[in-house]
C-alpha cells in the first residue's frame, strides 16, 4: 500500500486495503483462521487469478476485491458465538468514501 502509492489516494486506511498477495501478510491472515486458506486463494487473492481479482480486471474496478477482503476480515473471529460477516448496509458504509463512484454503468 505504501510502495504502490495507494495510501496517498485514501482518506482512511481500511481493512480491505490489505495486500493478500504479499506472502507474509497472507501467511499471517491464514494462521488466524486456517479454514479460510482455500477461500483466500480461490476467491480473494492469488496473483490476479482469484475470482474477485479477475472480475475487478474485467470491469476495471477494485470494489469487488475490496468487498471480498472486507468480508474476510469480518469473518476471522474464531471464538464461540462470534459475530461473523457484515450486513449489506455495513458493507456499503465501509466501502463508500468521498469522491468514490457508488454506481457503475452496466
Amino acid at each position: 500500500m505504501w510502495n504502490s502509492g495507494t495510501a496517498e489516494n485514501r482518506y482512511l486506511i481500511n481493512a480491505f486495503d490489505i495486500d493478500l498477495n504479499d506472502p507474509s501478510l497472507n501467511t499471517a491472515v491464514s494462521q488466524i483462521k486456517p479454514s479460510l486458506i482455500n477461500a483466500i486463494s480461490k476467491d480473494i487473492a492469488n496473483d490476479r487469478r482469484a475470482t474477485a481479482e479477475v472480475i475487478d480486471s474485467q470491469f476495471k474496478v477494485d470494489f469487488i476485491s475490496q468487498a471480498a477482503k472486507l468480508l474476510l476480515v469480518a469473518s476471522l473471529a474464531d471464538v464461540p458465538n462470534a459475530l461473523l460477516g457484515l450486513a449489506p448496509h455495513e458493507m456499503v458504509g465501509y466501502l463508500v468514501e468521498p469522491d468514490s463512484r457508488t454506481q457503475q454503468p452496466c
